[in-house]
């Protein structure tokens, strides 16, 4: 079971039937699928109104299955001991399991803490003017194609960011960076007390 919000982990869950499905994610059920280098297809049941019903994100998932999905995910594996898809449901192998409740943790907790940071930062660099709307509209264009591969732009966008605010930072008196330090740190704070909403 792929939890919702932050700070949870993954867990194990007993998949019955489809009732029991729709217990677990809170209703009415969707089905997402990835394959893995191996040929095992890996199959999430979420709620197939989760995002229009306002539920929490599922970062785990929305890693896993490369789009945003919001509220709790069930996670089988949908490639029988034969090796065929054949819609039926299966336990997820055990070194997958493994790898989701340890590496894949650890990637998806860092990728979430990062984009935190970044999106701080990048509120914080508008606030005191380094950067204007125009601009946080080009890096909102530039980082949707950089979620699709092409990230280029994106990266050097980036780049000259940070050596404006590296050099904006040099000019500051030290009182005024211990200012902008404590607001960011404030701001990290509220948006880790909202859950990353």
């Amino acid at each position: 079971m792929l939890p919702c919000g932050v700070g949870n982990e993954i867990e194990p869950a007993i998949v019955g039937d489809l009732e029991s499905i729709q217990q677990y994610v809170g209703g009415c059920i969707d089905a997402v699928r990835t394959e893995l280098e191996d040929g095992t297809v890996i199959v999430g049941y979420c709620h197939d109104e989760g995002l229009l019903l306002g539920m929490e994100t599922n970062w785990f998932a929305s890693a896993l299955f490369n789009r945003q999905l919001a509220g709790p995910v069930v996670l089988v594996s949908g490639t029988s001991p034969t090796g065929e898809y054949d819609g039926e449901n299966y336990d997820l192998p055990e070194n997958y399991y493994q790898y989701l409740t340890t590496d894949f943790t650890k990637r998806v907790a860092n990728t979430y803490n990062e984009t935190m940071i970044m999106t701080a930062g990048l509120a914080l660099a508008k606030r005191v003017g380094l950067l204007d709307d125009a601009e946080m509209l080009l890096l909102d264009e530039q980082l949707g194609r950089a979620s699709e591969g092409d990230d280029a732009d994106f990266i050097e966008h980036m780049t000259e960011i940070a050596k404006r605010c590296n050099e904006f930072g040099a000019v500051r008196e030290d009182d005024t960076m211990e200012a902008m330090i404590a607001e960011m740190e404030c701001m990290l704070q509220n948006e880790a007390e909202k859950g990353g909403k």
